[in-house]
């Protein structure tokens, strides 16, 4: 069965509160130093593809993000991400297969 698509405001400079979290509730952030390459995977995608982030939450099993975009895609922006640091994550920690449990929730935030 197809995925439900997304409900996206096509607008430039568009605020969300992103929230992706590990598969079965399982830590994506086991050590400190997985916390600086996630932040730092978070710079690189801010090299790539415009926006702005205004705030971050990092738990052991999910991450909370503020971003607003300017012109790219948040789909785009959240896929470098989470690809990157499963990527990371798997040769690290020897592991195969999916870490975040579904596709980063997003809600579109009222900047009033």
């Amino acid at each position: 069965m197809a995925r439900i698509p997304r409900k996206f405001q096509d607008a430039s400079f568009t605020l969300y509160h992103i929230i992706s979290q590990g598969n079965n509730q399982q830590k994506i952030f086991k050590f400190k130093r997985d916390r600086k390459k996630f932040l730092w995977l978070l710079h690189q995608a801010k090299k790539h593809h415009l926006f702005r982030l205004y705030a971050y939450s990092l738990m052991p099993n999910h991450f909370h993000l503020m971003i607003e975009t300017i012109k790219a895609s948040l789909s785009k922006i959240m896929h470098l991400i989470n690809n990157s640091y499963v990527k990371y994550f798997n040769t690290r920690y020897k592991k195969k297969g999916h870490l975040f449990e579904d596709r980063f929730y997003s809600i579109i935030v009222n900047k009033d």
